[in-house]
């Protein structure tokens, strides 16, 4: 059903909006308001989240609403706030008693999640000066329950809590380059990033990105294709591919690509897809009513035989 929603929207919204020029807007804050909702195989989980973005100068669009230049050159603060919840419901039975009279058992992990993250970045003679920090609450439930009776045999509860930050440093060797080093304290770590914006004429560009760490154990390339149509539609392609290195008897890891894609029939409403080595696709649309407040909607899911994950999403984002 919520499927056949997003397929009517995608095919209703091109046809009562009609395309528009390619008109540069300019905007300062950026507040979205977020549901998500993902099933795999026995974990059900959803989340909410609230985030805001305030730009200390105004950001101009590409045409598309919702694009901007690769590379950003403005200081900004964001505040953001999640809410997610989970449950795992175990296909295996538990027992209590003697062999002959025991009981039969159900098991059942709960879990919620409080997560705050406060960034920011400064930018002043050409240096970027960043940092992040954010504090996390989580509450953990392990409930048995007498199957016969529908009665709690037993509950354990426990809860903790934790905080991060991060620091960064970047210099603007130019408005289409950036270098930039981040501190991690969650693992102790430097990671280090440089991202190219190659300007094709007034509008279009490619843009590359590469990310490392201090190790040189992962290393992660990224593109996007931003490109202006005719009649005032727009398409960007991008992708990225991860070497992973990483040397551990604890961690399995692997290299890992991605690309997806996105289309735009005028400034406001857009078509996306996506697709990744895990055989994971996902589909959305997004449409802005004005020049301020739009609507988004997605689909996410996996072509693997052995793996019945599904997830949906909706947000709503108002800019100024």
């Amino acid at each position: 059903m919520k499927l056949s929603l997003i397929a009517a929207a995608i095919t209703v919204l091109p046809i009562a909006f009609s395309s528009q020029a390619n008109e540069a807007k300019s905007f300062q804050s950026f507040s979205s308001l977020g549901y998500y909702q993902a099933e795999y195989e026995n974990v059900d989980s959803e989340t909410f989240n609230i985030n805001s973005q305030y730009y200390f100068e105004g950001r101009k669009t590409k045409g598309p609403l919702n694009e901007f230049d690769y590379i950003n050159t403005l200081s900004n603060i964001s505040v953001g706030y999640l809410y997610s919840s989970s449950d795992y419901v175990s296909n295996n039975q538990f027992y209590i008693g003697g062999y002959e009279n025991r009981t039969p058992l159900s098991y059942k992990s709960s879990n919620e999640n409080n997560l705050i993250n406060v960034r920011g970045e400064w930018v002043v003679g050409g240096f970027v000066l960043g940092g992040s920090y954010s504090y996390q609450d989580s509450e953990y439930t392990d409930t048995f329950t007498i199957i016969e009776e529908n009665r709690t045999h037993h509950r354990d509860s426990n809860s903790d809590s934790d905080s991060a930050y991060s620091l960064s440093l970047g210099y603007l060797i130019s408005e289409n380059f950036l270098i930039q080093s981040t501190y991690h304290e969650t693992g102790e770590l430097f990671t280090f990033r440089a991202s190219y914006d190659l300007t094709l004429n007034d509008n279009d560009y490619i843009g590359f990105s590469y990310n490392t760490d201090e190790e040189l154990d992962f290393h992660a390339l990224s593109t996007k294709y931003f490109k202006s149509l005719e009649n005032g539609s727009y398409l960007t392609v991008s992708a990225a591919y991860t070497f992973d290195n990483t040397d551990s008897d604890s961690i399995d890891v692997d290299d890992y690509w991605s690309i997806g894609s996105s289309y735009y029939f005028n400034k406001n409403t857009s078509i996306s897809a996506s697709y990744n080595e895990n055989e994971s696709y996902s589909l959305a649309a997004t449409h802005f009513f004005n020049d301020n407040y739009s609507l988004s909607a997605g689909y996410a899911s996996t072509n693997e035989s052995n793996n019945d994950f599904k997830s949906y999403s909706l947000s709503f984002t108002a800019q100024f």
